[in-house]
């Protein structure tokens, strides 16, 4: 397969990227390493298909994990190999380019979801998807591929087992999927010299994950993904974790407005554990949305803890939302405000404590595997504070949980100390300070 126009040829592939062309599958997945061509290639497969295609105004996306992303990495290879076949000029507003046979082609990000819905979709590519909400795929751009039939690409590069993981063990034993790892060892593309200096020169994690394709390999800078892939080992993600209906559901959240909210729904345990019930998360939704949706999933709440921001008035309600969570009759608590630093420990410090329902709680569960923290490129070291991106909603709310959560097990640990909690958590921290709904500031002394 190759791209031409009058004047010769645009695009000519790397042989081992053909049989991604040449696919007669709806479906592809690509997990490919590092610099093997492959947003080149996924760039041509969009202006190929919106060339070929037949059905009126076809429409076709690139999303990558952010707009910022997709323009920095696939825009000018757009501009650059759709000029041929372009009418008029290149928006550089919308990262679109329309073509001769009223095709359009259009870049995306996958941190503004919303902005996708609606839309219809003849093909699209979902690019470095381990980095994704798994729920991008599944509740807006597979149902905008419906009425038109359209077709997808799913690729990327190995970042731990997290749903770009899972996805593969069901692509590589689906005829109806193209599945396709290209490993730096096996496609040619770098040479083997260079590979033995790259070596030399990186972590062997990192390059087992980013040259060969490898998801077992430890993801650097993870916050708690060992802790997660613990419980699985340990048989505590499982559908067998459901809710108590003789105990109380607490309910917690970062909540914010057309920023993604996510909320996290669990239960106390003997021995200062917890079950995790259940999870959401949703943007573009404002307090009155979420206290109607928490109405309709669960009757009563022992009680509803918010994040310290939530007493901000909103200019549309002129009431705060923890003042329109108490007026729809919650009991309502405020998680006290400490660093970033200190909310960060106390998620390490809870994850091995929780078990979790497997369907239920499944995308806060990706998100969790994929919370990481910031990458410096001045100082090639990681930053103390998450990166903002799909995954720190769920990873906010869960160590807003944690903070709290790590009250009640330091309560149970002084009443029954168990295996399970050592005696050496038992810090200067109080549950009267954890409950306590005033603002406050905890020192690092007492977070070891």
């Amino acid at each position: 397969m190759s791209l031409a126009n009058s004047e010769g040829l645009v695009y000519v592939p790397r042989t081992p990227l053909i049989k991604l062309h040449n696919r007669s599958q709806r479906w592809g997945y690509v997990v490919a390493h590092r610099r093997a061509g492959k947003t080149v290639a996924l760039v041509n497969d969009l202006l190929l298909g919106a060339i070929e295609e037949t059905q009126e105004r076809p429409q076709f996306a690139y999303i990558a994990p952010t707009y910022a992303q997709a323009k920095r990495t696939a825009w000018e290879y757009l501009k650059h190999y759709a000029r041929p076949f372009m009418k008029g000029q290149p928006n550089e507003t919308e990262l679109r380019v329309d073509l001769k046979n009223n095709g359009r082609i259009f870049l995306a990000g996958a941190d503004n979801p919303d902005s996708l819905r609606g839309l219809y979709l003849d093909g699209a590519v979902l690019d470095e998807f381990a980095q994704f909400r798994p729920s991008v795929w599944t509740q807006i751009i597979r149902p905008a591929l419906a009425d038109r039939n359209g077709w997808a690409v799913i690729s990327g590069t190995p970042w731990g087992k997290n749903h770009f993981y899972d996805l593969y063990r069901m692509a590589r034993d689906n005829p109806d999927w193209f599945c396709m790892v290209l490993k730096a060892s096996q496609s040619g593309i770098i040479s083997a010299a260079e590979l033995t200096e790259l070596r030399t020169q990186m972590d062997p994690d990192e390059y087992e994950q980013e040259m060969e394709c490898s998801f077992e390999a430890t993801a650097k800078g993870m916050i708690v993904s060992r802790h997660i892939e613990q419980a699985e080992a340990d048989g505590r993600i499982s559908d067998a974790i459901v809710v108590d209906p003789d105990q109380p559901v607490f309910v917690n959240s970062d909540i914010g407005f057309r920023d993604s909210a996510a909320w996290w729904f669990w239960q106390p345990q003997p021995g200062g554990k917890f079950n995790v019930i259940d999870f959401e998360q949703q943007s573009g939704l404002d307090a009155e949305d979420w206290i109607d949706r928490l109405s309709e999933r669960y009757s009563e709440f022992g009680r509803v803890w918010l994040p310290h921001d939530a007493r901000a008035k909103t200019f549309s309600t002129r009431r705060s939302a923890m003042e329109q969570f108490m007026a729809a009759g919650h009991r309502v608590s405020i998680v006290p405000r400490v660093s970033t630093h200190h909310r960060v420990n106390a998620a390490r410090f809870i994850a091995p404590l929780c078990s979790f329902n497997k369907t239920k709680c499944a995308e806060g569960l990706s998100a969790l595997r994929n919370w990481h923290f910031k990458w410096n490129e001045d100082t090639r070291v990681f930053s103390m504070d998450p990166e903002h991106d799909a995954n720190s909603h769920a990873g906010d709310a869960f160590s807003y949980f944690s903070l709290i959560g790590r009250g009640d097990a330091m309560r149970a640990v002084k009443s029954n100390p168990g295996p399970g909690l050592p005696t050496a958590a038992m810090q200067q921290f109080t549950l009267g300070q954890l409950f306590d709904d005033r603002e406050q500031e905890i020192s690092a002394s007492e977070w070891r």
